[in-house]
């Protein structure tokens, strides 16, 4: 927290009275202060964005960076909002959950449009889809491939699927495992396979050797019927 706490001063001391909100979105949100020394996705949200802001902002990010964080958004206020349409899967998880650092609460006036939301799902599954498809063609059935993937996979897919059962106006679990649950009572698929998959990346699960030779031509059977489910929303 100390960390943060030094970033937001100079951050203070940059831009002044131009700062006006700055929050932590992502995995670290509602996070004990404890917790906030790495890690940590920071949003900057200022009056406007000046290109002379990012050299004067750049030492302060790079020893930012350096304790372990991944550099922070920024954008303008009306540039935030505007980009609601875009990024409607991000802003839906940001509204979700975050934590006011400093300034005005501006996430709480974030509008998601459902069309928006669901054209991006439809899009991600589609990149999703086609990504598989081009690394079947790549790998095969390779476990050493696989395995490796699995991870990302599983990332990708707790994020749809998040943001999936807000278009169906459910409030979708902190937990992976119960996000599975949920969306499967309102979308058909083989919620196994998705425990399984989930199960991998937490550790909690191994595929056997049958699972990972099947692995990527059922995975994309399964996006692919949910994708269909998705259209018809």
């Amino acid at each position: 927290m100390k960390d943060l706490n030094q970033l937001v001063i100079s951050l203070q001391d940059i831009f002044s009275n131009r700062l006006l909100s700055v929050f932590v979105f992502g995995s670290k949100a509602n996070a004990a202060d404890e917790s906030l020394n790495s890690n940590v996705d920071l949003f900057i949200i200022v009056d406007n964005v000046r290109g002379e802001d990012m050299t004067k902002l750049y030492p302060s990010v790079q020893r930012w960076v350096a304790k372990g964080n991944p550099a922070p958004l920024i954008m303008g206020k009306e540039e935030f909002y505007a980009m609601s349409d875009i990024y409607a899967i991000e802003y839906s998880d940001i509204k979700w959950n975050n934590q006011l650092i400093y300034g005005d609460d501006l996430v709480q006036h974030l509008n998601i449009n459902y069309f928006d939301l669901r054209l991006q799902c439809e899009r991600e599954l589609k990149n999703l889809i086609l990504k598989m498809r081009g690394f079947y063609l790549e790998h095969g059935r390779a476990k050493s491939a696989i395995l490796p993937a699995v991870d990302t996979i599983a990332k990708t897919v707790a994020v749809l699927f998040r943001a999936l059962l807000r278009l169906k106006n459910l409030t979708p679990s902190v937990y992976k495992q119960d996000l599975v649950e949920q969306l499967g009572s309102v979308v058909r698929f083989d919620k196994l396979f998705f425990k399984k998959l989930i199960g991998q990346k937490e550790r909690s699960y191994t595929f056997n050797s049958s699972e990972i030779y099947e692995f990527n031509e059922y995975l994309i059977n399964q996006l692919t019927n949910i994708l269909k489910q998705v259209s018809e929303m």
